[in-house]
């Protein structure tokens, strides 16, 4: 009896160890790769230990079982699993801000089931950590009577756990995941739990908002009459043009209509804050001039709280200033990126999803097809004779990309030298996607290339297309075009080429074949003064403070008003940069002093 009752607190005590292993044995894909990471990662593994170990402590003291720990403890292999497969999808790993979208978890798991493998290192931890489960609860018992010592267990998890709440948790923080740059690279460095205790952190951190009173402003345009041309923008979902992509041969040009306007817009590449996944956030940072990157972990810009959004400035105020009126479009349910709320914060007359359109309505690969909702762009612009802002969303491209999931209608042809016919299948599914929305871009400037309407469009990419086999092998690096699959390894170059779209700028009423780099963060802007519309104070601050030295702005790149790239911001930028920080942080967190937008709700 005294030996079993010395082995209980030696027990209790190990089973964080187990965990931890557990987890990097999910992570690692490889039992000795595990141990390693625990030595060399030892800050952040001894944090990680200390407060499984708090709350362990705690439970044991509670119920007097080991089972009962255990089995709460299976959220931390649980968080690793989720992370492995959000790595092996998008190139990223889970971090605390992934939890605003967990309301949209079904549709989310929707796009990523098919493209998601189990690896034998998660059989094999599965295995073993309900062996042990089972273990315990078979010889543990279920409940036991109550004594000091479990009080003196509960204590001492007590203890531990209210002095990760005091001080000392932001000192144990930075002791294990400080000295990384963002949520993302933290997450893979030192694992998603530990990235996630960071972030929490870090979220109670007060923002500092002084600074303010040496901000030079600019000050809004002069509202001037003129023409109003209806202003169409049209985000496709991971449009860019597959043709670039290395040692792949199309039998046919994929996106003919796309290059054939090339010749006659503005266009260029479109540099994205994120690649294969964030929709969301590229709209907001498009519609207002805001950096997503800039926020406080765990912050993300489409989840703030509803009421900042009627204050927030966003491209829209510049188009209902001169009358306009303005409709958000997308081809696919509101429960996404709570958009319903946002757009209606922003003031949009109109926050139209795909319950607007028909019960017959075209689609394909099971999302409304590019050129319904081109149909439906044209129906709305040309409702009647009020000018018309519409920023629109597609679907029909989006992810996953599986074979097959077009059906017979995809006769892409194309060639690639060293590709499985599984790599091959997923090329060919992106690019019938693409060749879609390049026609549906097509018959919509068809549509008003003679009308007497004056017609301004602005088309772009998301971001590059989530494309992996269902082993999670990435088709960009497959055909060559970057050296590893997480996107935390990638060079400050790779990072630059895989964060880029494509886009163009085409209007009815003049010629415009400049090329030139476009961004996020200054399409917007951009887009309203090639309309010819005034701009309010924000965005002429934004155009003439930042703009000059800053295209985008993320984590570990950062491209300079030149198209430079830096993995942090350079020397020549850090005075604009800490302005727009200073800025930004009193739109968001503070009392938006310096450029109030209140709105009525649509």
């Amino acid at each position: 009896m005294k030996k079993n009752e010395a082995g209980k607190p030696a027990l209790l005590y190990l089973m964080p160890l187990g965990l931890i292993y557990i987890s990097r044995l999910i992570s690692e894909g490889d039992a000795a790769k595990a141990l390693v990471w625990i030595i060399e990662k030892f800050p952040a593994a001894l944090v990680e230990y200390l407060i499984i170990a708090a709350v362990m402590s705690l439970l044991y003291g509670i119920f007097g079982r080991h089972w009962v720990p255990w089995l709460v403890g299976i959220v931390v292999p649980l968080v690793a699993a989720v992370s492995y497969f959000k790595l092996q999808i998008n190139g990223s790993p889970l971090i605390l801000g992934d939890f605003a979208l967990a309301g949209q978890l079904p549709e989310i798991v929707s796009f990523a089931a098919p493209q998601m493998t189990v690896p034998w290192s998660m059989i094999i931890a599965a295995i073993a950590y309900g062996a042990v489960l089972l273990f315990l609860l078979i010889f543990g018992g279920l409940f036991a009577t109550l004594d000091i010592k479990r009080i003196i267990y509960a204590a001492v998890g007590i203890a531990g756990i209210f002095l990760l709440l005091t001080p000392v948790g932001p000192v144990l923080s930075h002791f294990a995941g400080g000295k990384y740059d963002s949520a993302e690279e933290r997450a893979v460095a030192i694992g998603a739990e530990m990235g996630i205790y960071y972030s929490w952190q870090e979220s109670m951190t007060p923002i500092d908002l002084s600074g303010l009173e040496g901000i030079r402003l600019s000050g809004a345009e002069e509202l001037k009459p003129g023409e109003k041309p209806t202003v169409i923008f049209l985000m496709s979902e991971a449009f860019f043009d597959p043709t670039g992509l290395p040692n792949v041969i199309f039998e046919k040009d994929p996106v003919p209509e796309f290059r054939a306007l090339q010749a006659e817009s503005r266009h260029g590449k479109f540099r994205s804050m994120t690649f294969a996944g964030g929709t969301g956030y590229v709209e907001l940072e498009v519609l207002t001039g805001l950096c997503d990157h800039m926020l406080r972990e765990p912050d993300r810009i489409t989840d703030l709280p509803a009421e900042k959004y009627s204050e927030i400035p966003c491209i829209a105020d510049i188009f209902e200033a001169q009358g306009y009126k303005t409709t958000f479009l997308h081809s696919y349910n509101s429960s996404l990126y709570n958009r319903e709320t946002i757009y209606k914060g922003f003031g949009f007359d109109e926050v139209l999803f795909e319950d607007a359109f028909s019960a017959s309505v075209q689609r394909k690969g099971d999302r409304i097809s590019d050129m319904a909702l081109t149909e439906k762009i044209i129906e709305l612009a040309d409702r009647d004779g009020e000018p018309r802002m519409i920023f629109a969303v597609s679907m029909e491209n989006h992810q996953p990309y599986s074979p097959g999931k077009f059906g017979e209608l995809n006769d892409i042809a194309l060639t690639a030298q060293g590709l499985t016919s599984e790599e091959l299948e997923t090329i060919r599914t992106y690019a019938y996607g693409a060749r879609d929305a390049s026609a549906a871009l097509g018959a919509l400037c068809e549509h008003y290339r003679n009308s007497d309407k004056k017609v301004m469009i602005v088309f772009w990419g998301d971001h590059l297309p989530s494309m992996y086999t269902s082993g999670g092998k990435s088709i960009f690096k497959a055909v060559g075009a970057i050296s590893t699959d997480g996107t935390t390894n990638w060079t400050t170059q790779e990072l630059h080429d895989m964060l880029s779209t494509d886009y163009i700028i085409w209007k009815n009423y003049h010629k415009d074949s400049t090329e030139i780099e476009e961004s996020s963060l200054l399409l917007g802007l951009h887009a309203a003064s090639l309309a010819g519309q005034p701009l309010t104070d924000w965005f002429s601050w934004l155009r003439d403070n930042v703009a000059p030295s800053c295209i985008l702005y993320r984590s570990r790149l950062f491209v300079d008003g030149k198209g430079n790239s830096y993995s942090e911001i350079p020397e020549s930028a850090k005075k604009a940069m800490d302005d727009y920080r200073k800025v930004q942080n009193d739109i968001i967190y503070g009392e938006n002093k310096l450029f109030k937008r209140y709105r009525e709700a649509a």
